[in-house]
């Protein structure tokens, strides 16, 4: 009998540990410190190809090849030192076309504004694809027309 009491007790006193909690009605709420940060537990990098904003163009080859005047993608500036201030671009990788007439260029912005000139562009020769408006299947289409196997995989623009 002696024992059924000792267990009675140790079963007493231990279901309060195993029984749930009920939720209390008033909660009161305490201010986080202004100086807390948050910091996600996982946070990845964005992948660079997804930064900044991209359009890809097909557009003549300009420049005669001299010192000062090098042979390049329409909208890129001959001094490359001032291309960021000058016309907004930060990075562009080109594919000559098979006939070396033309280029097959990814211009990379900070925003869209900056790559306007480009966009809304007029010129003769000129055809402009943005990214998101325009599936990459069709981009590859047209640039096909001016070099052969033309694939996507051909462009990587890492903007630092």
């Amino acid at each position: 009998m002696f024992k059924f009491a000792i267990v009675g007790l140790i079963i007493g006193a231990s279901l309060p540990a195993f029984a749930q909690k009920q939720a209390t009605a008033t909660t009161t709420a305490t201010p986080e410190p202004a100086t807390a940060t948050v910091t996600p537990v996982n946070q990845r990098r964005v992948d660079p190809a997804a930064m900044y904003h991209r359009v890809y163009a097909i557009v003549p080859m300009i420049g005669s090849g001299a010192k000062g005047d090098p042979f390049r993608p329409m909208f890129i500036p001959a001094d490359l030192s001032t291309a960021i201030s000058q016309s907004g671009i930060v990075g562009y990788q080109m594919q000559a076309s098979d006939d070396g007439k033309s280029a097959l260029v990814e211009f990379v912005g900070i925003s869209r504004s900056t790559l306007l000139p480009i966009i809304t562009s007029t010129a003769a020769g000129v055809s402009v694809f943005e990214r998101g408006t325009i599936t990459q299947s069709q981009i590859e289409a047209a640039f096909q027309k001016y070099k052969k196997n033309f694939t996507m995989s051909m462009f990587y623009t890492r903007v630092q």
